[in-house]
């Protein structure tokens, strides 16, 4: 599985009817909002495989990952602004469409909203 799988829903899957299974399944839903690394359509919007890495780091996996961040809050060195401002449009987006049934996008956007002003301090 590619590095985001953790970040691909099983709702996602099944309202795309794209499964984990599909190669790179994760990059597969980037590439659809224009968030995508090399190739995608997304051109200066594009999330890189290191800003993946981090965004991985930062969230952990699912609901308890972010859970946990938030009770131990601190940001990857390396981990900026822009990075966190393009995960935000993948939040909001999941969750305007109606397919962050478990909360994870939700979760993820309050600990991205946390990092983002604590970057402004």
């Amino acid at each position: 599985m590619g590095l985001f799988s953790s970040l691909w829903t099983p709702e996602t899957a099944t309202k795309t009817g794209l499964t984990l299974a599909a190669a790179g399944a994760a990059s597969l839903a980037l590439r659809a909002a224009g968030l995508a690394g090399a190739g995608g359509a997304g051109g200066d919007a594009a999330i890189s495989t290191g800003e993946r890495q981090l965004l991985r780091q930062f969230f952990g996996q699912g609901v308890k990952g972010a859970e946990q961040r938030a009770a131990n809050f601190e940001i990857p060195e390396g981990l900026g602004r822009q990075t966190l401002e393009k995960y935000a449009q993948v939040a909001r987006s999941a969750i305007e469409k109606g397919i962050d049934k478990t909360g994870v996008q939700a979760a993820r956007l309050k600990l991205i909203e946390r990092a983002l002003e604590h970057l402004d301090q």
